[in-house]
């Protein structure tokens, strides 16, 4: 049971409401009332109104570093004129390639500015193609632009004034790639590649990773200059060399912290400089958030960047990246260098071992960004250590949905494992893309994903961008078998959509907190004054509204863990509250009690200060704590943003605790299923169906005990999104009605012999004039006849009303009997009345 002595009073700013408010409120947050309320009204009214507002919200600040803030784009200056066109008028036709492992070379013409950008194709066997250099960009905005392009064998027979048109990005960089006197050859996909040849894309898809291994260094345009893109190279000339002296130095020491008066003694600008957003908007260029420069930049062998005018080597990025984040500059120059840091880790990863796992790469690459989200998995394959190519082949005919169904069967029958499931997640968080544009991307149609009615819930959606770091990233994952030594043995229907396991149901969500959403104090870092104006009235307003939102969430969660009283596995309820925060970290398991709740302790206590995230609390916060805690805090801060960040805390009816996605809800059953690693959510569809909500941590459950119990299996048979179904059926139903209208006035106008036959058949009507429409409906010689019987046949009829109610009650309920919806299957149900 939990001891009074467990109740932190960290030091904090002043506040505006006294305590006892504060505790109300947190007590109104953990009831169930306020649970199905929170949850009521985002399920049933904001989600279903948020629309694109939702998607567009979550594009803007969702990214797999656990962060939610808004990065500016560069500003670029626009093009002017298109006076160095190319004016050709004849479109250039690419001839097929010789061979699976043929490509195409781009030698680029010598030329410069007003001159049109000219070039010449010829095709290479992969092993003999001569030197050249790959290109690594994103295609941006579709402003197309013209370049002069014909093949070098057919270039002297022709005479030349062929074109290919290609976006404005490619354009800018061929302006700037161009030498004024010499050729220079080139491997560019949107040029050697044709877009409209399916089959040679899946056939140059497969190449890539020899191509862009085999190019004697790889190229990154990161768009044109803007207007402070100098300064930020600039800055990243002095990083390097600032982390060269310290190199040199003392290797050792590193990783120390700077502190913003330390900058000026490093040769580096003071932290207020414009040149650090500039920095951090460099960053952030689009280059860096698309996934097919994964791969580009992973195997390559030499990189440069080049930015407009200005360019720098690829190791000068990244060694820039390395050094903000090992010397805690984040907080104090708002420079986040997360993108390129991931980039530097695949990359060295890739070079030194172990391979790289499908599974871990689509997770770890999951808030990239790609024109076809069937470029999700395709472009990672290349650097896949585990891929297949035979089951995985990339395949543009195919549809996205076979697409990432096939891949989550594939892992799931391979590995035995049922790993793959940790990726899935609420889809809230889907950031479709805008219809308008999806419309003029050639071959894209059907594979945008308005796909929500098709995709199963055990299917991860990788476009999705979850907030959370799934467990298979988590570092205690590889200890995780809550499913013991099981292996899946999974089977699935006929269709597809179906997925079939085994496994227990051992408990059921009972609580559920709010989301760990809150922006995220960087600790260890240090303004040298905290600023003066407003200080006091910024103070209190602003921890005032952050108690409200953030602070209520570490309430709320520490008194749900509270109200257990006693914990199941007999641990004291804090020690298995604080472990579960981590989601059972070995870094954490170990220690003793005491210095488990040192790191709890310097950790409340610094988010109590510094949890508003302005300078002011920052600076407090350090100067409240000692350097030991800062230490305490920064090390379990890490610990727990990897396993709760994005999640919600609950506690279920067995009195256990853990954490789960966002789509958690009450009453969502907690299973055990074969081959799982963790334990999973459950929501019951129907009768016998269930849909997947994700993976969750129960702590206590985590190491197989739940196997122990005298728990009888079953089969579980996970299906679709129930809402999504819905939404199909609503959708067929309203085809069913329509189609049913254009037959109308024809079935009356033909049939209306029959009809009348059949009212004047029967004695007990005795209608002397034509009854309304409704009473044929209901008169049962109408029924006799619909049915093909005679109206004399005593013994048939009953039956026949039996059968005809089924029928209508096929016609006026269609979401309840599969939809007939073509018009020749509302044709069969009139088949009695045809002449």
């Amino acid at each position: 049971m939990m001891k009074k002595s467990t109740q932190f009073q960290a030091p904090e700013p002043d506040r505006i409401l006294p305590e006892w408010i504060w505790r109300l409120r947190t007590a109104w947050a953990t009831t169930q009332t306020y649970d199905r309320i929170r949850d009521g009204i985002g399920d049933k009214i904001l989600r279903p109104l948020g629309g694109n507002w939702g998607r567009k919200n979550a594009r803007r600040n969702v990214n797999g570093e656990w962060r939610f803030e808004r990065h500016s784009r560069p500003i670029v200056e626009k093009t002017s004129a298109r006076a160095n066109e190319f004016l050709g008028e004849l479109v250039y036709q690419y001839l097929p390639l010789p061979s699976a492992s043929s490509i195409r070379l781009l030698r680029l013409q010598p030329g410069s500015l007003p001159m049109p950008v000219q070039c010449l194709m010829s095709t290479h066997e992969i092993e003999q193609a001569p030197a050249f250099q790959a290109l690594s960009y994103t295609w941006g905005q579709k402003i197309e632009h013209r370049i002069g392009c014909d093949d070098v064998e057919r270039n002297s027979i022709r005479g030349g004034g062929h074109y290919v048109s290609i976006h404005e990005s490619l354009w800018l960089a061929l302006q700037r790639l161009r030498h004024e006197t010499e050729e220079r050859i080139l491997w560019i996909d949107a040029i050697c590649i044709s877009q409209v040849n399916n089959a040679e894309r899946n056939d140059q898809v497969l190449l890539m990773r020899k191509l862009f291994h085999k190019a004697e260094s790889v190229i990154i345009w990161l768009g044109e200059e803007s207007h402070d893109s100098a300064v930020a190279f600039d800055l990243v000339s002095r990083i390097v060399a600032a982390a060269a002296t310290e190199q040199a130095r003392s290797p050792v020491n590193a990783k120390q912290v700077v502190k913003a008066q330390d900058l000026g003694g490093l040769a580096l600008l003071e932290y207020s400089s414009p040149a650090w957003e500039a920095l951090n908007s460099l960053f952030w260029r689009p280059w860096f958030s698309r996934v097919w420069v994964i791969q580009e930049v992973t195997v390559a062998r030499g990189a440069s960047v080049l930015c407009g005018p200005s360019h720098c080597q690829w190791w000068h990025l990244t060694t820039t990246a390395r050094y903000i984040e090992d010397h805690s500059l984040t907080a104090i120059t708002r420079v986040d260098p997360q993108t390129a840091i991931k980039f530097a880790d695949l990359g060295q990863r890739f070079r030194e071992g172990p391979p790289h796992l499908l599974l871990e790469l689509l997770s770890q690459a999951r808030d990239s960004y790609s024109t076809d989200d069937r470029d999700k998995i395709f472009a990672l394959l290349g650097i896949a250590g585990d891929a297949e190519y035979s089951l995985l082949k990339p395949n543009y005919k195919k549809p996205l949905v076979d697409v990432y169904t096939t891949l989550t069967k594939h892992l799931i029958e391979r590995d035995r494992s049922l790993d793959v499931l940790s990726a899935v997640e609420d889809r809230q968080f889907r950031l479709k893309r805008d219809r308008e544009l999806d419309k003029k991307i050639e071959g894209l149609e059907g594979n945008e994903l308005p796909m929500n009615s098709q995709l199963p819930s055990w299917v991860p959606d990788w476009e999705v961008h979850r907030p959370s770091s799934p467990f298979v990233l988590h570092p205690a994952f590889a200890t995780m078998k809550a499913a013991g030594s099981t292996q899946a043995s999974c089977t699935f229907s006929t269709d597809g959509l179906t997925l079939l396991s085994r496994g227990i149901a051992f408990d059921q969500i009972a609580y559920v907190g709010d989301p760990f959403m809150e922006a995220v104090p960087a600790p260890r870092s240090l303004f040298p004054q905290p600023p003066t104006t407003n200080v006091r009235l910024r103070t209190r307003i602003a921890h005032t509204a952050i108690d409200f939102l953030t602070d209520q969430r570490g309430r709320q969660w520490e008194k749900l863990a509270r109200d257990l009283k006693v914990y199941p596995t007999g641990e004291d309820i804090l020690d298995a509250f604080i472990r579960t925060l981590v989601a059972g970290d070995a870094s954490f398991l170990g220690l003793p009690q005491e210095r488990l709740r040192a790191h709890y302790t310097a950790w409340r206590k610094y988010w109590r200060i510094a949890g508003v995230n302005d300078p002011n609390f920052v600076h407090t916060a350090y100067e409240r704590n000692v350097a030991d805690e800062i230490t305490l805090a920064t090390q379990f801060l890490q610990g727990q943003l990897k396993a709760a960040y994005g999640r919600r805390f609950f506690t279920t009816s067995n009195k256990y605790m853990g954490l789960a996605q966002s789509g958690v809800r009450i009453g969502h059953a907690v299973v055990i299923l074969h081959g799982g690693r963790t334990p999973y959510l459950l929501q019951r569809v129907g009768s016998s169906g269930y849909r997947f909500v994700g993976e969750c941590y129960v702590h206590g459950h985590m190491n197989g005990e739940a196997l122990t119990k005298p728990i009888p299996e079953q089969e579980f048979a996970i299906r679709l999104e129930i809402g999504l179904v819905r939404r199909k059926q609503i959708r067929t139903a309203w085809k069913t009605v329509m189609d049913l209208f254009e037959e109308l006035p024809y079935m009356l106008g033909v049939y209306r012999r029959k009809l009348n036959s059949a009212v004047r058949m029967d004695t007990r009507s005795k209608a002397k004039a034509a009854p309304p429409y409704h009473i044929y409906a209901t008169s049962p010689h109408y029924k006799a006849c619909l049915l093909g019987q005679d109206s004399t046949d005593h013994r048939n009829r009953r039956a026949g009303e039996q059968s005809f109610s089924k029928r209508s009650s096929e016609l006026t309920s269609p979401l309840q009997t599969g939809m007939y919806s073509k018009r020749r299957q509302l044709q069969i149900y009139f088949s009695g009345f045809s002449d």
